[in-house]
Protein backbone atom coordinates (compact mmCIF):
# COMPACT_ATOMS: atom_id res chain seq x y z
CA UNK A 1 0.00 0.00 0.00
CA UNK A 2 1.21 3.50 -0.81
CA UNK A 3 0.03 6.23 1.54
CA UNK A 4 0.50 9.85 0.57
CA UNK A 5 0.68 13.15 2.37
CA UNK A 6 -0.10 15.96 -0.06
CA UNK A 7 -3.19 13.86 -0.89
CA UNK A 8 -6.56 14.18 0.84
CA UNK A 9 -8.30 11.15 2.32
CA UNK A 10 -11.62 11.14 0.45
CA UNK A 11 -10.26 12.35 -2.90
CA UNK A 12 -7.63 9.61 -2.95
CA UNK A 13 -10.22 7.05 -1.84
CA UNK A 14 -12.28 7.90 -4.92
CA UNK A 15 -9.11 7.97 -7.05
CA UNK A 16 -8.13 4.52 -5.82
CA UNK A 17 -11.61 3.19 -6.66
CA UNK A 18 -11.27 4.71 -10.12
CA UNK A 19 -7.97 2.89 -10.66
CA UNK A 20 -9.54 -0.40 -9.58
CA UNK A 21 -12.22 0.05 -12.24
CA UNK A 22 -9.83 1.06 -15.01
CA UNK A 23 -6.06 0.96 -14.66
CA UNK A 24 -4.40 2.41 -17.75
CA UNK A 25 -1.75 5.14 -18.25
CA UNK A 26 -4.35 7.84 -18.92
CA UNK A 27 -6.38 7.09 -15.76
CA UNK A 28 -3.25 6.80 -13.63
CA UNK A 29 -1.92 10.12 -14.86
CA UNK A 30 -5.28 11.82 -14.31
CA UNK A 31 -5.71 10.53 -10.76
CA UNK A 32 -2.14 11.35 -9.75
CA UNK A 33 -2.39 14.88 -11.12
CA UNK A 34 -5.87 15.48 -9.69
CA UNK A 35 -5.43 14.07 -6.21
CA UNK A 36 -1.80 14.67 -5.29
CA UNK A 37 -0.40 18.12 -4.56
CA UNK A 38 1.44 19.68 -7.47
CA UNK A 39 4.57 20.12 -5.37
CA UNK A 40 5.05 16.40 -6.11
CA UNK A 41 2.75 15.37 -8.93
CA UNK A 42 4.48 17.62 -11.48
CA UNK A 43 7.95 16.27 -10.79
CA UNK A 44 9.67 13.80 -13.07
CA UNK A 45 10.80 11.64 -10.14
CA UNK A 46 7.33 11.19 -8.70
CA UNK A 47 5.76 10.44 -12.06
CA UNK A 48 8.06 7.45 -12.44
CA UNK A 49 5.59 5.82 -10.09
CA UNK A 50 3.04 5.66 -12.92
CA UNK A 51 4.71 2.66 -14.53
CA UNK A 52 4.94 0.95 -11.14
CA UNK A 53 1.22 1.52 -10.58
CA UNK A 54 0.40 0.12 -14.02
CA UNK A 55 2.21 -3.10 -13.15
CA UNK A 56 0.70 -3.42 -9.68
CA UNK A 57 -2.84 -2.05 -9.92
CA UNK A 58 -4.48 -5.13 -8.42
CA UNK A 59 -2.12 -5.40 -5.46
CA UNK A 60 -1.44 -1.75 -4.64
CA UNK A 61 -3.84 0.69 -2.97
CA UNK A 62 -3.31 4.45 -2.92
CA UNK A 63 -4.41 6.19 0.29
CA UNK A 64 -4.42 9.92 1.05
CA UNK A 65 -3.63 10.99 4.61
CA UNK A 66 -3.31 14.78 4.52
CA UNK A 67 -5.66 17.22 6.25
CA UNK A 68 -4.45 20.37 4.51
CA UNK A 69 -7.34 21.67 2.39
CA UNK A 70 -5.44 24.60 0.91
CA UNK A 71 -6.55 25.00 -2.72
CA UNK A 72 -3.01 26.10 -3.56
CA UNK A 73 -2.15 22.40 -3.48
CA UNK A 74 -5.33 20.36 -3.58
CA UNK A 75 -8.48 19.64 -5.52
CA UNK A 76 -11.27 18.44 -3.21
CA UNK A 77 -14.13 18.83 -5.68
CA UNK A 78 -15.29 15.21 -5.32
CA UNK A 79 -15.72 15.59 -1.58
CA UNK A 80 -17.60 18.87 -1.80
CA UNK A 81 -19.80 17.75 -4.71
CA UNK A 82 -20.70 14.56 -2.85
CA UNK A 83 -21.73 16.61 0.18
CA UNK A 84 -24.09 18.59 -2.05
CA UNK A 85 -25.40 15.95 -4.47
CA UNK A 86 -25.49 12.85 -2.25
CA UNK A 87 -26.11 14.42 1.15
CA UNK A 88 -27.82 17.64 -0.02
CA UNK A 89 -26.15 19.84 2.59
CA UNK A 90 -27.15 22.91 0.56
CA UNK A 91 -30.79 22.02 1.30
CA UNK A 92 -30.34 21.54 5.06
CA UNK A 93 -32.63 24.00 6.92
CA UNK A 94 -30.26 23.95 9.91
CA UNK A 95 -27.32 25.10 7.80
CA UNK A 96 -26.74 28.53 6.32
CA UNK A 97 -25.10 27.05 3.24
CA UNK A 98 -24.16 30.32 1.55
CA UNK A 99 -22.41 31.55 4.69
CA UNK A 100 -20.70 28.19 5.17
CA UNK A 101 -19.50 28.23 1.57
CA UNK A 102 -18.22 31.81 1.89
CA UNK A 103 -16.18 31.04 5.04
CA UNK A 104 -14.88 27.81 3.53
CA UNK A 105 -13.85 29.57 0.32
CA UNK A 106 -11.86 32.16 2.28
CA UNK A 107 -10.25 29.42 4.36
CA UNK A 108 -9.12 27.16 1.52
CA UNK A 109 -7.97 29.92 -0.84
CA UNK A 110 -6.08 32.02 1.70
CA UNK A 111 -5.06 29.42 4.29
CA UNK A 112 -2.93 31.02 7.05
CA UNK A 113 -3.43 34.44 5.46
CA UNK A 114 -7.21 34.19 5.80
CA UNK A 115 -8.89 37.06 7.63
CA UNK A 116 -11.64 35.16 9.45
CA UNK A 117 -12.98 36.44 12.76
CA UNK A 118 -13.48 34.23 15.80
CA UNK A 119 -17.27 34.30 15.46
CA UNK A 120 -17.10 32.88 11.94
CA UNK A 121 -14.69 30.16 13.07
CA UNK A 122 -17.23 29.14 15.74
CA UNK A 123 -19.98 29.12 13.11
CA UNK A 124 -17.81 27.06 10.74
CA UNK A 125 -17.21 24.40 13.38
CA UNK A 126 -20.95 24.31 14.12
CA UNK A 127 -21.74 24.03 10.40
CA UNK A 128 -19.36 21.08 10.10
CA UNK A 129 -20.98 19.46 13.13
CA UNK A 130 -24.39 19.85 11.45
CA UNK A 131 -23.03 18.37 8.22
CA UNK A 132 -21.49 15.45 10.08
CA UNK A 133 -24.82 14.66 11.76
CA UNK A 134 -26.59 14.83 8.40
CA UNK A 135 -24.13 12.36 6.89
CA UNK A 136 -24.40 10.04 9.91
CA UNK A 137 -28.19 9.97 9.68
CA UNK A 138 -28.29 9.47 5.94
CA UNK A 139 -29.48 6.07 4.71
CA UNK A 140 -26.42 4.77 2.83
CA UNK A 141 -25.93 1.36 1.26
CA UNK A 142 -22.19 2.05 1.02
CA UNK A 143 -21.12 2.33 4.66
CA UNK A 144 -17.43 2.55 3.73
CA UNK A 145 -18.03 5.65 1.63
CA UNK A 146 -20.00 7.20 4.50
CA UNK A 147 -17.16 6.47 6.92
CA UNK A 148 -14.63 8.12 4.62
CA UNK A 149 -16.89 11.15 4.30
CA UNK A 150 -17.20 11.45 8.08
CA UNK A 151 -13.45 11.18 8.55
CA UNK A 152 -12.89 13.82 5.88
CA UNK A 153 -15.30 16.18 7.65
CA UNK A 154 -13.13 15.74 10.76
CA UNK A 155 -10.11 16.60 8.63
CA UNK A 156 -11.75 19.78 7.37
CA UNK A 157 -12.63 20.79 10.92
CA UNK A 158 -9.04 20.11 11.97
CA UNK A 159 -7.77 22.21 9.07
CA UNK A 160 -9.87 25.12 10.31
CA UNK A 161 -8.54 24.66 13.85
CA UNK A 162 -4.99 24.60 12.50
CA UNK A 163 -5.53 27.91 10.71
CA UNK A 164 -6.98 29.38 13.92
CA UNK A 165 -3.93 28.24 15.88
CA UNK A 166 -1.38 29.80 13.50
CA UNK A 167 1.26 28.13 11.40
CA UNK A 168 3.54 26.85 14.19
CA UNK A 169 0.82 25.17 16.26
CA UNK A 170 -1.23 24.40 13.15
CA UNK A 171 1.65 22.44 11.64
CA UNK A 172 1.73 20.24 14.72
CA UNK A 173 -2.01 19.59 14.43
CA UNK A 174 -1.58 18.65 10.75
CA UNK A 175 1.11 16.04 11.51
CA UNK A 176 -0.98 14.59 14.33
CA UNK A 177 -4.04 14.34 12.08
CA UNK A 178 -2.08 12.74 9.23
CA UNK A 179 -1.07 10.03 11.69
CA UNK A 180 -4.69 9.70 12.86
CA UNK A 181 -5.80 9.24 9.24
CA UNK A 182 -3.23 6.53 8.62
CA UNK A 183 -4.12 4.68 11.82
CA UNK A 184 -7.88 5.05 11.23
CA UNK A 185 -7.66 3.69 7.68
CA UNK A 186 -5.19 0.91 8.49
CA UNK A 187 -7.09 -0.31 11.57
CA UNK A 188 -10.49 -0.26 9.85
CA UNK A 189 -9.69 -1.43 6.32
CA UNK A 190 -6.10 -2.66 5.91
CA UNK A 191 -5.01 -4.18 9.24
CA UNK A 192 -2.60 -6.71 7.71
CA UNK A 193 -1.06 -4.67 4.90
CA UNK A 194 2.46 -3.38 4.46
CA UNK A 195 2.39 0.42 4.42
CA UNK A 196 4.75 2.71 2.49
CA UNK A 197 4.28 6.42 3.12
CA UNK A 198 5.53 9.02 0.64
CA UNK A 199 5.98 12.29 2.48
CA UNK A 200 8.45 15.12 3.05
CA UNK A 201 11.52 14.29 5.12
CA UNK A 202 10.33 16.65 7.86
CA UNK A 203 7.06 14.76 8.41
CA UNK A 204 8.89 11.42 8.30
CA UNK A 205 11.61 12.36 10.82
CA UNK A 206 11.67 9.97 13.76
CA UNK A 207 13.96 11.91 16.11
CA UNK A 208 13.26 15.52 15.21
CA UNK A 209 13.93 16.79 18.72
CA UNK A 210 17.59 15.88 18.26
CA UNK A 211 17.89 18.25 15.28
CA UNK A 212 18.77 21.95 15.59
CA UNK A 213 16.44 24.40 13.86
CA UNK A 214 18.73 27.29 14.69
CA UNK A 215 20.46 28.44 17.83
CA UNK A 216 17.70 30.83 18.86
CA UNK A 217 14.71 28.64 18.04
CA UNK A 218 13.61 25.44 19.76
CA UNK A 219 10.77 24.73 17.30
CA UNK A 220 12.00 21.18 16.60
CA UNK A 221 12.19 20.35 20.30
CA UNK A 222 8.45 20.84 20.75
CA UNK A 223 7.31 19.27 17.46
CA UNK A 224 6.00 15.68 17.27
CA UNK A 225 6.12 14.63 13.63
CA UNK A 226 3.74 12.44 11.67
CA UNK A 227 6.20 9.52 11.85
CA UNK A 228 6.67 9.92 15.60
CA UNK A 229 2.90 9.97 16.13
CA UNK A 230 2.57 6.76 14.10
CA UNK A 231 5.46 4.96 15.79
CA UNK A 232 4.18 5.96 19.24
CA UNK A 233 0.91 4.20 18.37
CA UNK A 234 2.07 1.04 16.61
CA UNK A 235 5.57 0.57 17.98
CA UNK A 236 8.94 2.08 17.12
CA UNK A 237 10.21 -1.31 15.94
CA UNK A 238 7.59 -1.30 13.17
CA UNK A 239 8.34 2.12 11.65
CA UNK A 240 11.48 3.33 9.89
CA UNK A 241 12.32 6.24 7.63
CA UNK A 242 14.33 6.45 4.41
CA UNK A 243 15.18 10.06 3.57
CA UNK A 244 16.31 11.38 0.18
CA UNK A 245 18.39 14.51 -0.28
CA UNK A 246 19.71 16.48 -3.25
CA UNK A 247 22.59 18.94 -3.53
CA UNK A 248 21.99 20.43 -6.96
CA UNK A 249 19.45 20.76 -9.77
CA UNK A 250 16.08 22.46 -9.62
CA UNK A 251 12.67 21.72 -8.18
CA UNK A 252 9.37 23.44 -8.91
CA UNK A 253 9.10 26.78 -7.08
CA UNK A 254 12.55 26.30 -5.58
CA UNK A 255 14.39 26.15 -8.89
CA UNK A 256 16.08 29.54 -8.43
CA UNK A 257 17.91 28.55 -5.25
CA UNK A 258 21.59 27.87 -5.80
Amino acid sequence: MLWLSRALLYEMYEGNRSLKRKCDPETINYELRKNIGSVWSKTREFNNISSFLLQNCNELNLIGIDSNFSMTHYDFSRFFESLKTHYAIDKDPDLNFNHFEAILNTLVTQSYDANINSEDFVLLHNYLKTISERVKNHDDEDQVLKNYMLQEIKNLDLFARAIEAGISEGSKLRDEQMANNLLWTANNYYPNEKIIVWTANFHAANKLSEAIYNEDNNFYNSFITFAENVSDNIGKDKVFTVATLSTNGNYNQFNNIS
